[in-house]
């Protein structure tokens, strides 16, 4: 069998691990208030606004952009599903799943890891 878990990568310079806790703690408190969107848009206005953004930081904000607008296009799919009843069962399972995702994303980054989250859609790369 092969093992398709993506390699652990670490983050070795200290002003890039810096900037990760820095989006990773916009990323977890703007979608917590927010449900998603401002999780975005935290994220892209930090990233827009530092001068000095390093390149594998650059990677985990758009990875992070990614994992959110997957999951809204997930949750408007759950919404529409609702009218077959199917919703119903999909939608707290998204719900779960985006949390968990997104706690085990912060934990690794936190830890200057390199999580690649599972069920996303590149956008943007």
């Amino acid at each position: 069998m092969e093992n398709t878990t993506p390699p652990v990568v670490k983050t070795t310079d200290a002003t890039s691990l810096e900037q990760i806790k820095i989006i990773e703690l916009i990323h977890i408190v703007a979608n917590l208030l927010s449900g998603g969107m401002l999780g975005i848009i935290g994220v892209a206005v930090y990233m827009l606004t530092n001068k000095e953004f390093k390149s594998e930081a650059k990677d985990i904000c758009y990875d992070i952009i990614n994992f959110n607008l997957s999951f809204i296009i997930y949750f408007i799919a759950g919404f529409i599903a609702i009218f077959l009843l199917v919703g119903l069962f999909i939608l707290p399972v998204l719900y779960i799943a985006w949390i968990i995702l997104m706690v085990v994303g912060a934990v690794k980054h936190f830890a200057g890891e390199r999580y690649t989250y599972p069920m996303v859609i590149q956008f943007i790369k």
